[in-house]
């Protein structure tokens, strides 16, 4: 008797066990049913951003976006460089040519510059995301590629966020083509013509500038500080989205 109550309890523990197991199996599988709309393939893509999570999407593309136009705005008012290179001229403009030597620094150094500023400083932005107290937010490291064109600068941002409410997770990571409408390309181009003018000629193709200015609706000044002339570039069609201040991209020359 005591042999077949034992044997009855193992078989109502197996059986509970066995209800365990179901209910975890049934609850990943609608889980994965729900989100799979969400994803495709075994990368994991986005597809489509889940409507519970739409508005911190939003608000961490525009964040990533005034935090590119405030990046393309400070290191063009230093050449390039979010922190000024110890071979500058006063107020961290740095110099192109100097005493013989070409210091122009390369489109990929200033793509950099512009990505490492945005991973850097868009938590001024996002706040840590204190304006969304329904939500538990857990960021993971922020990796962003900025590409420099001719008339813009292309951001895509690699930021995966873990979304919790209640007793839903959601993940989104990919901020692709965010677009900064600037002609650094066009004007970094122009600058390092200029830089290399003086270095093969010691002259400068003033009718090239003024052709260049004309077609691009640029302006171009210089202001002589002793030895070392100051060049601004403006671009006419871009004001910073922050302050509504105009785009002003400096680099020094000193022959």
């Amino acid at each position: 008797m005591k042999e077949m109550n034992k044997k009855a309890q193992i078989t109502i523990f197996i059986i509970i066990a066995l209800v365990i197991v179901a209910a975890i199996i049934l609850f990943f599988a609608i889980k994965g049913n729900v989100l799979s709309q969400y994803f495709k393939g075994k990368s994991g893509e986005l597809i489509q951003i889940p409507p519970q999570v739409e508005e911190i999407n939003t608000f961490v593309f525009n964040c990533i976006e005034r935090t590119g136009y405030e990046a393309v705005y400070i290191i063009s008012q230093h050449g390039g460089y979010a922190n000024p290179p110890k071979n500058s001229f006063e107020f961290g403009i740095p110099y192109y040519y100097k005493d013989g030597k070409s210091y122009i620094p390369s489109k990929n150094r200033i793509e950099k510059e512009i990505s490492e500023y945005i991973n850097e400083n868009i938590v001024f932005c996002t706040e840590l995301f204190l304006g969304f107290p329904d939500f538990n937010i857990i960021e993971s490291k922020m990796n962003t590629t900025a590409i420099i064109k001719d008339n813009e600068v292309i951001i895509n941002t690699n930021y995966p966020l873990t979304i919790n409410k209640l007793n839903s997770t959601f993940y989104i990571k990919d901020f692709k083509n965010i677009k900064i409408y600037t002609k650094l390309g066009l004007i970094y181009n122009l600058s390092s013509d200029i830089a290399m003018d003086i270095k093969n000629d010691n002259q400068i193709c003033l009718n090239c500038i003024i052709d260049f200015s004309e077609k691009y609706n640029i302006s171009v000044n210089t202001f002589n500080y002793g030895n070392s002339t100051i060049f601004v570039i403006k671009d006419k069609d871009f004001f910073n989205n922050i302050d509504n201040s105009p785009y002003e991209f400096k680099f020094a020359i000193k022959p």
